[in-house]
């Protein structure tokens, strides 16, 4: 049984022209190969949450459950949501009852006693983020939807978790095209499946779009359309068992897979460069490769592992194999490990396997190639013609970063023509619409520095993108910004609520800022609880100006709030009454609290105070 959403029509972001499109194409490719089908598009929040809960019901029983979803969605705090079209999302607090969790999704089809798939085609550019008022200065919100752990259930992405998926420029998105491509091919088995998915989509996105699969399949092999049949309408989906991987293999892959490598069995969440056991890892795969020596995942993993060890010639012997096999990844690791060799033979080994691919359109070794050039082997002005042209590569194949460096490089170039410039700054705004921090922070920089009122708003808006990724320098300007700096009207409530994100974040200096404005209900309400606890925090990380604060005016609220902490904390140590009096006992407790030098101007000052 199959649930598939569409969401295109959304009521207060523009359309996404596909999502119906691929939900009503996947639709009926599943009808044909025997599932039955529930199609719906454009659903209200209402709406979705009554599909889930009633294709759940009916499901429970089936051999093979799956649900796609095709739309708009977001990670906030590490939790996924999909987006319903009625969704405003006006601030990050409307998530919770605008939006509906993937984990709710998951969790409703993990009851099944099948197969469960979760396809989830939401990872694109999210037009919702521009207008999302943020109500708390530490709550995150990612670029794409985050990983997740899904537990019995395979959830596959559209684009790995953090990035973004294209919507695409014909009737269907790269990842729904991939997918229609390969679901109806008899006799292929569901990891294969997604494995060639994979491939495709990365083929018709030339390497900028990857998409992943997280959590786990059966211990046997499944066809959703067997060997020996062709695809006819309503014929039941069914597993094949056969014989599962060479036990040999299975432990090189439990010692040593790669976390990036989408061929690695589902079992296995792989094992990251600092935490797999070489001196387990290295003889496990060894005798995998001995066993079977054709084998590419055990031939990457052996030479991921001598690589890890310093056996770097080994290490080369092995992935040009298993490149040879046609392991993607190897070939990735071949190149990288030849370009930082230091060795001329070996680097210009690397350039040309890589540069055989980028001009094929692969903009991840364009990309590469294009980090190589431009720093690795110094700054000429041919090695960096070079790196633009290998840049420019990956960035006309949407590679948001590469868009940034050519775009910096043509719009920063002092020799570069009026044309040239106008290129560099058109790429940059691509690369920002992307999402990609340094181009936004790049571009608000020029357009407030031509000081043109009709780039004013532009320029802040970038800002306020960037620092809602969590960048502090785009955070720190919004603070000067917002406080009248450049020519800007006051804004006491932005003001506040940036140096409250800047202290959440640890940055040094705006717990005592955050300490103030909650204390005289500067750009927030006044709230001696939350002043005293951000004076605090300064004083924790050595911070003394709270010292003088309180030898000044402190209100009697803010002083009994700092009282109870400092009662509270052992390292405060202090044993007072809770009077909101500042005297000798309070000043000497924060002292304790700070750690400050006994020299120093603030304690020496809160010393002639108290005496």
């Amino acid at each position: 049984m199959a649930l598939v959403i569409g969401n295109s029509d959304y009521s207060h972001v523009s359309v996404l022209p596909n999502a119906t499109n691929d939900a009503n194409d996947l639709a009926d490719a599943l009808t044909r190969i025997g599932f039955d089908v529930t199609n719906a598009a454009n659903l209200s929040y209402r709406e979705m949450r009554l599909a889930i809960r009633d294709f759940a019901d009916v499901a429970s029983d089936a051999n093979v459950v799956l649900v796609y979803f095709a739309g708009h969605g977001i990670e906030i705090d590490n939790t996924n949501y999909l987006i319903p079209v009625n969704a405003a999302l006006q601030s990050d607090r409307d998530i919770e009852f605008e939006a509906i969790r993937l984990d709710a999704i998951v969790n409703a089809v993990s009851v099944a006693n099948g197969l469960k798939v979760v396809l989830v085609d939401a990872c694109r550019n999210n037009p919702f983020l521009t207008n999302m008022a943020r109500t708390s200065a530490t709550r995150s919100i990612g670029r794409g939807l985050g990983r997740v752990d899904p537990g019995g259930v395979l959830v596959g992405y559209a684009a790995r978790a953090g990035t973004l998926a294209l919507d695409g420029d014909g009737r269907n998105s790269p990842y729904a095209q991939a997918l229609l491509t390969h679901i109806e091919e008899p006799g292929l088995e569901i990891g294969r499946l997604f494995r060639k998915v994979r491939a495709s989509v990365l083929e018709l996105t030339g390497g900028y779009q990857e998409p992943f699969t997280y959590g786990s399949l059966p211990d046997r092999e499944i066809y959703l359309v067997p060997a020996a049949l062709t695809a006819q309408p309503k014929e039941t989906a069914v597993s094949v068992p056969t014989e599962v991987d060479s036990p040999l293999v299975l432990a090189c892959d439990r010692l040593a897979s790669d976390p990036d490598d989408t061929t690695k069995p589902v079992q296995y969440t792989g094992v990251s460069d600092d935490e797999i056991d070489l001196n387990a890892a290295l003889p496990a795969c060894t005798i995998a490769v001995a066993g079977h020596p054709n084998h590419a995942r055990s031939l990457y993993n052996l030479a991921r592992a001598e690589k890890l060890s310093d056996e770097i010639n080994a290490s080369l012997v092995h992935y040009r194999k298993a490149s040879d096999l046609g392991h993607a990844l190897a070939k990735t690791k071949l190149g990288e490990l030849l370009l930082q060799s230091g060795k001329d033979s070996l680097v210009s080994e690397g350039i040309e396997l890589f540069d055989a691919e980028a001009q094929g359109g692969n903009s991840v070794f364009a990309k590469i190639l294009g980090d190589h050039f431009s720093g690795t082997t110094g700054s000429s002005r041919q090695n960096l013609e070079k790196a633009l042209l290998y840049y420019e590569i990956a960035a006309n194949a949407g590679d948001p970063d590469a868009m940034f460096q050519v775009g910096h490089r043509l719009y920063s170039n002092s020799q570069s023509t009026k044309d040239q410039k106008a290129q560099g700054l058109e790429f940059l705004e691509r690369s920002a619409q992307a999402g990609y921090v340094p181009a936004q922070i790049r571009l608000a920089t020029e357009y407030l520095a031509e000081n043109r009122s009709e780039l004013r708003a532009p320029a802040l808006q970038l800002l306020e993108a960037a620092a809602t990724s969590g960048d502090t320098y785009a955070q720190r300007r919004l603070v000067e910004i917002y406080y009248g700096k450049d020519g800007f009207e006051k804004d006491t409530q932005r003001y506040a609520f940036w140096v409250l994100a800047l202290a959440d974040s640890g940055e040094k200096g705006f717990n005592v800022e955050a300490g103030w404005n909650y204390e005289v209900g500067r750009g927030v309400d006044r709230n001696a609880e939350l002043a005293a606890k951000y004076y605090y925090a300064a004083l924790s990380t050595g911070e003394e100006l709270p010292l003088e604060r309180a030898t000044r005016d402190w209100d009697s609220n803010t002083a009994k709030e700092m009282q109870k902490l400092l009662s509270f904390y052992w390292e405060a140590r202090y044993a007072g009454p809770i009077d909101g009096v500042i005297g000798r006992d309070t000043l000497k407790a924060m002292q304790r609290a700070c750690g400050c030098s006994p020299q120093s101007r603030s304690v020496v000052f809160s010393n002639l105070f108290a005496q």
